[in-house]
């Protein structure tokens, strides 16, 4: 009986304490911040990978979105964790899954998918594979024409700009051609915050893209064969040029985007052909390719 009525006298004192109450807010926020971070990140199964890549897009946690991913370049990962930080609070770019069917090839160990995305009503097709009991997406050839699929575009930022295999002498063709690649996903970007319009002038391109490069991925405007780039804007040096004729037009609009130049090698629409009578051109596919000065003749400048 005595002890009852302490342990009754106790309970009130302490439901009534400040300290109480404190403990328990603390304990919830606990619960909620940790209980479902722990929960979301799943690999065992096709719809559970797609979940969690979707949410570690949403968190802007590309390191772990990466995860999700079959051969992730940890190097570009690094470089859209650093771009994450100035868009961290972009609310435009959250994803909400609305709809997944999955087909399941036990055999092959793969599965394919179609996500149904809001808040832009797109479609994301994706591959996926099995790899020791985890679920993997299969990131597509790098293409700009994949931001209509926005979850297969991403992946393929996170992997397709694998190191290039090269040998000394063709190494700086390589890193210009990943320069120029890296330069197209940053145009890509830029478009998909402006309505798909090239919106900036081979004046302007450089620092209209500024926002989308750390300063780290800056030395990707020169080409290390490039003894003597071009002085750009606002003190920026480049071996590189933006194609006037794309000014305000928009992605959609271009007919032949994969012979139609974006970025090139030179000025005034002349290439600059400095790797052994070649000259590197980024179309407005986001294909980069070497060029000679035959094959220039047949690319198109107009949209």
């Amino acid at each position: 009986m005595y002890n009852d009525k302490l342990l009754k006298v106790l309970l009130e004192t302490t439901v009534k304490s400040k300290f109480f109450w404190w403990l328990l807010i603390f304990s919830f926020v606990c619960l909620i911040a940790i209980i479902p971070n722990a929960m979301a990140f799943d690999l065992s199964s096709p719809r559970s990978t797609i979940h969690s890549f979707v949410g570690s897009l949403n968190q802007y946690n590309y390191k772990q979105a990466g995860l999700c991913v079959r051969n992730a370049n940890p190097k570009i990962i690094k470089q859209l964790v650093d771009l994450a930080k100035a868009r961290k609070n972009d609310e435009v770019s959250k994803y909400i899954i609305n709809k997944i069917d999955i087909t399941i090839d036990d055999a092959n160990n793969t599965a394919t998918a179609t996500v149904a995305l809001s808040p832009d009503q797109s479609i994301s097709h994706l591959q996926l594979v099995r790899q020791d009991d985890k679920w993997k997406i299969v990131p597509v050839e790098f293409h700009p024409a994949n931001i209509r699929n926005p979850l297969s575009y991403i992946a393929s930022l996170l992997a397709s700009l694998q190191p290039i295999k090269i040998n000394r002498e063709h190494e700086d063709v390589a890193y210009c051609q990943t320069n120029l690649k890296q330069l197209s996903l940053t145009v890509s970007m830029f478009e998909q915050d402006n309505n798909n319009i090239y919106s900036f002038t081979n004046k302007t391109w450089i620092e209209s893209l500024k926002p989308y490069m750390t300063a780290a991925q800056r030395p990707i405007l020169i080409c290390p064969d490039d003894k003597s780039p071009s002085q750009h804007s606002n003190g920026n040096k480049t071996s590189y040029s933006f194609n006037d004729n794309l000014t305000n037009c928009s992605g959609d609009s271009i007919k032949d985007p994969s012979k139609t130049v974006m970025l090139y090698e030179g000025t005034n629409t002349k290439l600059n052909f400095r790797h052994n009578g070649k000259a590197n051109v980024a179309f407005a596919d986001g294909y980069v390719k070497l060029i000679s000065s035959q094959e220039a003749q047949s690319l198109r400048w107009t949209p």
